[in-house]
């Protein structure tokens, strides 16, 4: 559950420290009702004396608070681009910021009157505070003393940048993200992608001189800007600094075409909001925030009438999502549950920080070169990535090692991010995110907790999901849901023509959906709501696609997304939102392997013209070709008269190695003595879907049989005749005519009931009724026929077996007569 009633501010994340910027003045975003601004998409600033010409008590209002004159949020927002088609095709509406101002005054307290004067005003849609904090520099002190504490890495051929031996964060390690593997087929060079990176600018131009890891990758700033801090390069470097290129250090994706976006202006105007805007308006893959505020008591308690978070923020977030963008956000370096902003919007990955032993930053592990510093935590917290002594790139040396924080930690997500993107930009933001969830390392207990998120990014890990075995596909399905009422209740909603409190009329409609292909195992499933059609429950509703995904099983799984009937509170109808429940539409992937083909066999040995003498020990081998061989069950028979004829069961429930071999000892018993000329053997194996292949030995081969003498003991088959716990086979063949063989074993001596039932449940045959026997392993075999021998129809029966009180397993058989 992500908090969201919060007052949003704004501060870089570095460490060793973080302060406020030394401006008393506050600002507010004040969204004013369309029409009130005439030609306002043109204007960077309004005068009082341009708001007196429509409402002169306005205008009064704020000449009477300081107010000289309003600043567009989003300068760089044209209306007659609203319409926007994201890079995988979906079309969706801007948010309109037109109307969209930003004003000063001279305090905190000046700013909440305000604010509670402006919303009684009827030309005002919203009015919240708008904080701006900014960076410090680096405590070059605290560096230069802890130097040589730092622990050093073997050098590498590959890459062989100068300080990579350094970057035992991009490694596989406990600390480690474990990208290195990934670069030895994949760098991301040679389908470079955009990220956007939402912090202090980052220097070209001249300011890039003598650091070739960014050269020419850099889009946004102007050349020549005043680059202010080192935070932008130092994040930037992290994502995506070229590798093996002899100079300083490597980024984790070596084609990454970086937008920086300074989140101030010359001016030190807060410019966070222009950003989000022109980004959304490009196909930007990935975001990166390494900045935000958290939210202290004190920041709610006097709201009367204005928001206690930020909905225009989350607004333009949900712009980025509705783009395919996917928005990482480092968490904050409180050691707090507070909630913090804007990682803890529902539609931004949240990104705490990693010691050098990938223990979360916290009171028990800290930063030796600030150790003021925890991670945050809490509910809103998904990833994990390192954040101390972290090297990176910085200006004008060029290279530090010292970059730490979830500054940091962000950035290392940002940069798999976009490198899995690289290697697949089909993927929806939805997909890679759930891709690194998946793949990352626990810290603590298996699975999510509020001081891990759900571990530490492994790279290699999330780019095996995209190799074979592995495969995707984005599905869809629309209508047939089952609708639930949930009543109506207050509401807000905040799109464009649908901002603020509303009543909301609540349906949810959910829907079972079957899996289109066999699957090896139970497939992941997560809906993509870029696509979707539906909204979210949250209360706070910022009407972005949603499609929930839940009971996966092996064959199918159910979604959910929620519409709404919402009315003002006056009464009036606002009409279907996004659309009647009829019209819904889940889109969702589905990754897992594909059972294509049943498993293929290969009788290796014996496979023709072998000759055997009783009591010998006669290996059998063959080999299987299966997309998961772990799932494969395997059962072996002979035939001495060719493969014509009764085949007589061996061994079954036998497993292949990760190659797929399989082996097995089988001792041929003594009897009388004779020579069998015509041997085949006959390898089943079935895997977890019930398909089966086969393969029969080439060509026969013979056994000499010899006289048993008395002195003889009975072959101990296989070396394995009592099993460690009871079981039943799968019947092999089966389908099968005439003759499927099976298995069950004891593991101790029990009552047994062993019997075959139709699908009405009427007993067609017991082979065991509850019969005492020992422990071991009991081949059997069913030809098809009743307890009076009489064959039976085709069809589909059920082999029931039940051992003791305590155990009890039905196997399904099809007889095709």
């Amino acid at each position: 559950m992500r908090f969201t009633s919060v007052i949003i501010a704004f501060i870089m994340l570095v460490v060793p420290a973080m302060a406020a910027s030394n401006s008393t003045s506050t600002e507010i975003l004040v969204i004013f009702n369309k029409g009130v601004i005439p030609d306002n998409h043109s204007r960077a600033f309004l005068t009082l004396a341009d708001l007196s010409l429509h409402n002169p008590m306005l205008s009064l209002t704020l000449d009477n608070h300081g107010v000289t004159q309003l600043r567009k949020a989003c300068p760089s927002y044209n209306p007659e681009n609203r319409m926007r088609t994201n890079r995988t095709g979906e079309t969706f509406i801007l948010t309109d910021v037109s109307d969209w101002y930003l004003l000063k005054v001279n305090d905190k307290s000046t700013a909440q009157n305000l604010i509670q004067e402006l919303l009684l005003q009827d030309d005002i849609l919203s009015a919240n505070l708008h904080y701006k904090f900014q960076t410090l520099e680096p405590l070059q002190e605290v560096i230069e003393t802890t130097k040589e504490t730092l622990p050093a890495s073997p050098s590498y051929d590959f890459p062989d940048d100068e300080y990579f031996y350094r970057q035992n964060n991009l490694r596989n390690g406990p600390a480690g993200i474990n990208v290195y593997p990934v670069w030895q087929f994949f760098t991301g060079e040679s389908y470079p992608v955009e990220v956007g990176v939402i912090d202090s600018y980052i220097p070209r131009g001249v300011y890039a001189t003598g650091n070739t890891d960014l050269e020419g990758r850099v889009i946004g700033a102007p050349i020549g800007v005043d680059y202010r801090t080192q935070h932008g390069i130092s994040v930037a470097g992290i994502i995506g600094a070229k590798g093996d290129n002899t100079d300083f250090i490597a980024g984790i994706n070596w084609g990454a075409i970086i937008n920086s976006q300074s989140s101030v202006d010359n001016d030190e105007n807060n410019r966070v909001d222009d950003a989000y805007c022109l980004l959304a308006q490009r196909d930007v893959y990935a975001v990166n925030i390494s900045m935000g505020n958290f939210i202290d008591e004190d920041d709610c308690s006097w709201w009367i009438f204005s928001w206690c978070w930020s909905p225009e923020e989350g607004r333009l977030l949900a712009d980025l999502y509705n783009n395919n963008t996917l928005v990482v956000a480092s968490a904050g370096n409180r050691g707090t549950d507070m909630p913090h902003f804007p990682s803890g919007y529902e539609h931004v990955l949240c990104v705490g920080a990693t010691d050098v032993f990938g223990g979360p930053v916290d009171e028990t592990t800290t930063d030796p070169i600030d150790p003021s510093w925890e991670s945050a935590y809490g509910n809103t917290l998904d990833l994990m990535a390192p954040g101390i002594w972290t090297p990176t790139l910085e200006y004008p040396d060029g290279y530090t090692r010292y970059f730490g924080g979830t500054s940091a930690a962000a950035p290392h997500v940002t940069g798999a991010a976009s490198l899995l993107f690289s290697y697949d930009p089909n993927l929806y933001n939805d997909d890679v995110k759930n891709l690194l969830i998946l793949s990352a390392s626990d810290l603590l207990a298996p699975g999510w907790d509020q001081h891990t998120g759900h571990g530490l990014i492994d790279v290699h890990e999330a780019f095996k999901l995209l190799l074979p075995p592995y495969s995707y596909d984005h599905l869809n399905s629309s209508g047939g849901g089952t609708i639930t009422d949930l009543g109506q209740s207050q509401r807000m909603f905040f799109k464009t023509g649908l901002w603020g409190v509303k009543i909301g009329h609540q349906y949810k409609v959910t829907k079972t959906i079957q899996y289109n292909d066999l699957y090896v195992t139970t497939p992941n499933v997560w809906g993509r709501g870029v696509a979707s059609k539906g909204y979210s429950a949250s209360n706070e509703n910022y009407c972005i696609g949603y499609c929930g995904v839940s009971n996966v099983t092996s064959t199918g799984f159910d979604v959910t997304t929620y519409v709404y009937r919402v009315y003002n509170l006056a009464g009036q109808d606002c009409g279907w939102h996004p659309c009647p429940p009829s019209e819904v539409e889940w889109h969702y992937t589905v990754l897992g392997i594909k059972d294509i083909n049943p498993p293929s066999v290969t009788v290796v040995n014996p496979n023709g013209g072998e000759y055997y003498r009783t009591p010998e020990e006669m290996v059998i081998e063959w080999d299987v070709e299966d997309e998961y061989l772990a799932g494969v069950g395997c059962g072996i028979s002979y035939n001495k008269f060719g493969g014509f004829g009764l085949w007589t069961y061996i061994a079954g429930n036998l497993s292949v190695d990760e190659n797929g071999h399989g082996e097995y000892i089988y001792t041929i018993p003594s009897g009388l003595p004779r020579i069998e000329n015509d041997w085949r053997i006959r390898v089943f194996a079935q895997d977890s879907n019930q398909q089966q292949g086969l393969d029969i030995s080439d060509a026969s081969f013979t056994v000499e049989v010899l006289a048993k003498p008395d002195d003889e003991p009975t072959p101990n088959q296989g070396g394995r005749r009592v099993p460690d716990n009871h079981f039943l086979t799968s019947p092999m063949p089966n389908p099968f005519n005439p003759t499927t063989i099976f298995e069950f074993g004891l593991k101790e001596p029990e009552i047994v009931s062993l019997k075959i039932y139709d699908v009405s449940g009427k007993v067609i045959k017991t082979i065991h009724n509850n019969e005492w026997l020992r422990e071991g392993v009991y081949p059997t075999s069913w030809d098809g026929s009743n307890s009076n021998g009489v064959k039976v129809s085709s069809g589909i029966y059920f082999l029931k077996y039940i051992a003791g009180s305590s155990f009890s397993v039905t196997k399904k058989m099809i007889l095709l007569q």
